[in-house]
């Protein structure tokens, strides 16, 4: 017995997706640079830093974590190694980082299609993002 292949997709699987409006450190119709954005300390691993997206407006600012950095994008302003699964930087004294990323999103219901005489006639779903609490 075969496996369709739209039964596997469902929200209990993650994935990455790209949103074209806000996927670099910088502005999206720039090159990223190695000084963008920082890296902040894990509070309960020192010696181990967050990629971080830091999105301010005058002298308020909001810190959103970048878990699903893009492989061979990422440009650090000292030295360290990045792991492109959970966006964490070792071998840094802090700094600054530049690059691309990704979300980690799931569907938020069971992946709907519609067959007609063996064909996809219409597919229709909804997307959320993976938290880190959830990741």
């Amino acid at each position: 017995m075969a496996l369709d292949w739209w039964h596997v997709l469902d929200q209990s699987i993650g994935f990455r997706v790209k949103d074209y409006t806000d996927f670099k450190s910088c502005q999206v119709q720039i090159d990223p640079l190695a000084t963008d954005q920082p890296l902040v300390e894990i509070p309960t691993n020192p010696g181990v830093y967050q990629l971080t997206k830091r999105y301010q407006v005058g002298a308020l600012y909001k810190d959103r974590p970048i878990y699903k950095p893009v492989t061979g994008t990422i440009v650090l302003s000292g030295a360290g190694t990045v792991d492109y699964t959970t966006g964490q930087v070792t071998g840094s004294a802090g700094g600054t980082w530049g690059g691309e990323f990704d979300l980690p999103m799931r569907f938020s219901s069971n992946f709907p299609v519609e067959i007609i005489d063996q064909r996809i006639e219409s597919v229709s779903f909804t997307m959320q993002e993976l938290r880190r609490n959830s990741l």
